[in-house]
């Protein structure tokens, strides 16, 4: 690609072809964390390009990756090129774009431990869209200078992100110990119960035996009675 553009496969004329027109009708297209792609066009904000790199040397550049055919291939490339702009119209589009208003922004939150169906579980980092509006700026102002196509807002940091993930080793660690001890706790508390029925069982056992003996008791001393009598 070249400044973002992807001219892959293209022969040197067809690619040329392709980036004069991206110079002369420029476009920025920002790519939002939930996939959303808002442009930028340069003619709204008074984009002036000026190319400074002849394209014919950075053909070459790219010889030494694909010096067996005439055509670009899967490397990043950039023309030497800067730009000006009417910076009070670009704030005026900026003002009116929905993600840069802090009413429609949703805060990061940490992966935390919680419980569901009893039992402990990671629960998920919410990414959330905030914008680190300082980064945020910086970043366009270097993406219109050097005119390139493309601002992956996640990927050049201009989010607030949580700072604890779900793959956060302490957090794994924390949730290991508290299933553990779960896990300890249940089987103390069958242990408990196992030698409660154990001992029920056996309760009811010897007062079986002993309403035996009892009988048996009763039975003889009738028998004594009867034989006295005769």
């Amino acid at each position: 690609s070249v400044n973002g553009n992807d001219v892959g496969g293209m022969d040197k004329d067809t690619a040329k072809s392709v980036m004069d027109n991206f110079y002369k009708n420029y476009k920025l297209t920002l790519s939002t964390i939930d996939l959303n792609d808002i442009t930028i066009d340069g003619k709204d904000i008074d984009s002036k390009v000026n190319v400074h790199d002849n394209f014919d040397s950075l053909y070459k550049q790219q010889e030494p990756y694909l010096w067996f055919v005439n055509m670009f291939e899967i490397h990043d490339f950039n023309l030497d090129a800067d730009a000006t702009w009417d910076e009070d119209k670009l704030n005026t589009i900026l003002s009116s774009m929905e993600f840069l208003d802090e009413k429609n922004m949703t805060a990061p939150e940490d992966a935390y431990i919680g419980v569901n169906d009893g039992k402990f579980e990671i629960i998920n980092e919410v990414l959330g869209t905030t914008i680190d509006r300082e980064k945020f700026d910086n970043k366009l102002e270097e993406s219109l200078k050097s005119v390139q196509s493309k601002l992956n807002l996640y990927d050049e940091g201009c989010y607030v992100l949580p700072k604890v993930y779900a793959d956060d080793e302490e957090l794994v660690k924390e949730i290991k110990g508290y299933n553990d001890e779960i896990k300890e706790r249940i089987r103390q508390k069958e242990e408990e119960e196992r030698k409660a029925k154990e001992a029920e069982a056996e309760a009811k056992r010897k007062a079986e035996e002993q309403k035996k003996q009892e009988i048996a008791s009763l039975k003889k001393k009738i028998a004594d009675l009867e034989n006295q009598k005769a």
